[in-house]
């Protein structure tokens, strides 16, 4: 049987795809998954981190070219993505980041729980890491409303996404340190260093 480049050798016990024999059975038989998963969690945490990282500098380095801020000394980044074209940046850059954040957290959560049920304390853990888990979804949906919304648009609803997104992360930040310290994951100086 042919169908979208791939034939199947009942005889062989296979699936031939470009000219190459794929297992059915045994360790290769979730090849889609194995290919997607490839890619890998520190590439996708590492887009996140870099689209994020990117519009704050990026706004910032346009804000002081342009002279769109009284003071290139650490003006408030808010004031950074106000004018154009930052204020597009930021929408495309905060609202994406965000978005992708909110995966990160929940597969964090989800290598917790694996590690927890590894360990044998899942009980031990399961609340907290929910817990820590609802505040980082909710931090990076604060993030995409900083995004979204300039403080030159409505600046109370900006304010508060703003104020809400550094307690939720801080709160999602120290919930994770103690649940992979409770965990044994790494040393007391690698994980502190991570979270500074």
């Amino acid at each position: 049987r042919v169908a979208r480049g791939r034939t199947r050798d009942a005889a062989a016990g296979g699936v031939v795809r470009a000219g190459r024999r794929l297992p059915t059975t045994g360790p290769g038989v979730n090849w889609p998954a194995q290919v997607l998963s490839s890619w890998g969690v520190h590439s996708y945490v590492e887009v996140t981190m870099f689209m994020i990282w990117f519009t704050i500098v990026g706004c910032y380095a346009l804000s002081i070219a342009k002279g769109d801020v009284p003071s290139a000394w650490l003006p408030m980044i808010s004031d950074c993505l106000v004018v154009q074209p930052q204020s597009f940046i930021s929408r495309i850059g905060l609202i994406g980041g965000g978005t992708l954040g909110m995966g990160c957290v929940l597969m964090f959560s989800a290598f917790l729980l694996n590690a927890a049920d590894g360990a044998g304390k899942r009980q031990l853990v399961a609340g907290e890491v929910h817990f820590s888990a609802c505040c980082g979804v909710f931090a990076c949906f604060c993030l995409t409303c900083v995004g979204a919304i300039n403080e030159n648009e409505l600046a109370p609803a900006h304010d508060l996404s703003a104020v809400v997104l550094f307690v939720m992360f801080m709160l999602y930040m120290t919930f994770s340190l103690h649940q992979a310290l409770q965990l044994g994951i790494g040393t007391r100086g690698t994980i502190m260093l991570r979270w500074l």
